[in-house]
């Protein structure tokens, strides 16, 4: 036991020390880290979070949003939720005073039926509306649920983003 907490005390100094080199190097170059995928394709600009979970700034339309990146794959705080029992049809955010935030809500996920990665954005231009809400889509699935909130319309915008392969990486 005392050899098992040794080598992962080890692990974990190593891991900080090489996030603290990495840090060094790239402030010293000036350069701006990239979150690339496995084919070396630029995912977006890392704009926080650290080199596990790196918060990468988006751009669709010309339009910013953030999202986490793992190794494996895109967390997202915000879920697309609909008025169906199965997540079928227009997608929506849940809306609030928003005086205080940067980026629109944004969702990213692998598809469990088609393993191809799912991108909504907030559509700011749409009106607040209060919906009987049927269902959320979260990564793995569709979820049945009801309840009525304030929401947004959401757009899905899979068509107009590349479609990545894991792991992810910094650049």
């Amino acid at each position: 036991m005392k050899g098992a907490l040794r080598i992962a005390g080890v692990l974990a100094l190593s891991l900080v020390l090489a996030a603290v080199l990495y840090a060094q190097q790239n402030a010293n170059s000036g350069a701006t880290p990239q979150v690339v995928d496995s084919r070396n394709q630029q995912v977006g600009t890392m704009i926080g979070g650290d080199l596990f979970r790196p918060l990468v700034l988006f751009r669709v339309n010309g339009r910013p949003f953030v999202i986490m990146v793992t190794a494996t794959a895109f967390l997202s705080a915000d879920l697309p939720l609909f008025t169906t029992s199965n997540c079928a049809g227009q997608p929506y955010f849940n809306a609030w005073d928003r005086s205080e935030v940067m980026f629109p809500h944004a969702a990213a996920f692998r598809d469990s039926e088609t393993s191809e990665f799912m991108y909504f954005l907030e559509d700011f231009r749409a009106p607040l509306q209060t919906l009987t809400l049927g269902s959320y889509r979260y990564p793995g699935g569709c979820s049945a649920a009801s309840w009525t909130a304030p929401v947004r319309r959401a757009m899905d915008v899979t068509a107009v983003f590349p479609q990545f392969q894991p792991p992810f990486s910094v650049k």
